[in-house]
C-alpha cells in the first residue's frame, strides 16, 4: 500500500487542493510559484481557500432554501405596503380555501395584481414562484396546495409588517392619503363657493335674444392673469353673454364662479382692457354700474388678477 509520504509533491498538493475545495490547477500553480517548496505551496493553497470564502466571485451566488427565498421576498415587499398587503390577503384566502381553484390563479399582466404588485415590486411575483406557483397560459397557477409552504409565506409576510421599511412606507402612505383628502375637501368647498356665486348671476341671454335684441346684449371675454404677466395678455378662460343693464356686481359674481380663479373669495383686481388706456374697475364704488356704462358693450374684455 502506498502511503501519503510515498506520493510525489505534486500529487500531495493536488490531494490537499481537493480537500480545500480547490482545483488541481491551483495546486500546480502554487507549486510553481513556490519554486518547488512544498510547505510554501501548501500555505498558498490554505490562504487561497480563506480568500475564496471571504469574497464572492462575480457570477456566483449562494443557493437559498425555499423558506429563505420566501423570507427574502417578504422583506423586499416591506417597502411597498400595497403589494405586501394584497399578497398577504390573497395567500390567506388560498390557505383557508384549498379547494377553490379560482383563488389559485393569478393574472400578472393586467388587473389588480398587476397594478398593485407586479408593476410595483418584482419580489411579489418571485414570492409566488417560491410558494409554488407556475406559469400557465399567461397566468401563474398554484397546482399543488401545500399548506405548510403557504403558512411559511403568511408568517413571513406578517413579520415583514414589523420591519422599519414597512413602518416608514405606511406612514408616508397615510400622510399622502391625508394630503389628498384635504385637497379634495378644499376642492369641494371651493366648488360649493363657486356655485353660490354663480347662483347670483342673472341668466345668460340666449343666442336668439342676442340676435333679436343686439342693442341690449353684450359679450364679455374674461382673461385670468398668472403671476406678473403683462396687462392685456392674460389667457382667455371664458366668454359669456350678459344683458347690457347687468351690473359690475353681476360680473364679479360670475368671475368668482370660474375655476380659473383659484381663490373664489379672495381679493380680485378687474380691469377693462377693451379700451385704451386700460381701466381698473372699482368693485365697491361701481358695483351697481351697468356693463353699458362701464364701456363693455357690445363686446368687452376684462382681465382678472387674484390677490392683487
Amino acid at each position: 500500500m502506498t502511503s501519503r509520504l510515498d506520493t510525489s509533491p505534486q500529487v500531495r498538493l493536488r490531494l490537499l487542493a481537493r480537500n480545500l475545495d480547490l482545483a488541481e490547477r491551483d495546486a500546480d500553480e502554487a507549486l510553481s510559484r513556490a519554486d518547488g517548496d512544498v510547505l510554501s505551496a501548501e500555505q498558498m493553497l490554505r490562504n487561497l481557500t480563506l480568500r475564496t470564502r471571504q469574497v464572492v466571485r462575480p457570477g456566483s451566488c449562494t443557493k437559498l432554501t425555499r423558506d429563505q427565498r420566501i423570507r427574502k421576498c417578504a422583506s423586499a415587499l416591506a417597502c411597498t405596503p400595497d403589494a405586501l398587503e394584497l399578497l398577504h390577503a390573497s395567500l390567506n384566502k388560498v390557505y383557508e380555501q384549498p379547494h377553490n381553484e379560482r383563488l389559485r390563479k393569478v393574472n400578472v399582466t393586467t388587473g389588480i395584481f398587476h397594478a398593485r404588485v407586479a408593476a410595483n415590486n418584482p419580489a411579489g411575483v418571485e414570492l409566488l414562484y417560491a410558494v409554488g406557483y407556475e406559469p400557465m397560459h399567461g397566468h401563474l397557477v398554484l397546482q399543488k396546495h401545500d399548506p405548510t409552504v403557504l403558512a411559511v409565506a403568511l408568517q413571513e409576510l406578517g413579520a415583514a409588517k414589523h420591519l422599519p421599511a414597512y413602518i416608514v412606507a405606511i406612514t408616508a402612505r397615510a400622510d399622502d392619503r391625508a394630503r389628498r383628502e384635504e385637497t379634495a375637501r378644499e376642492a369641494a368647498a371651493k366648488a360649493m363657493l363657486r356655485a353660490s356665486y354663480l347662483a347670483k348671476v342673472p341668466a345668460e341671454p340666449s343666442e336668439a335674444d342676442a340676435v333679436n335684441h343686439a342693442s341690449s346684449a353684450c359679450v364679455i371675454t374674461v382673461g385670468v392673469a398668472n403671476g406678473d404677466a403683462p396687462a392685456g395678455n392674460a389667457p382667455r378662460v371664458a366668454t359669456r353673454r350678459f344683458d347690457s343693464d347687468c351690473t359690475l356686481e353681476d360680473l364679479v359674481n360670475y368671475v368668482r364662479s370660474l375655476p380659473a380663479v383659484t381663490t373664489p373669495d379672495g381679493e380680485l383686481t378687474i380691469a377693462n382692457v377693451t379700451t385704451r388706456p386700460t381701466r381698473v374697475l372699482d368693485a365697491a364704488a361701481e358695483s351697481h354700474a351697468s356693463l353699458y356704462a362701464l364701456d363693455l358693450w357690445p363686446r368687452g374684455r376684462i382681465e382678472v388678477r387674484v390677490g392683487v
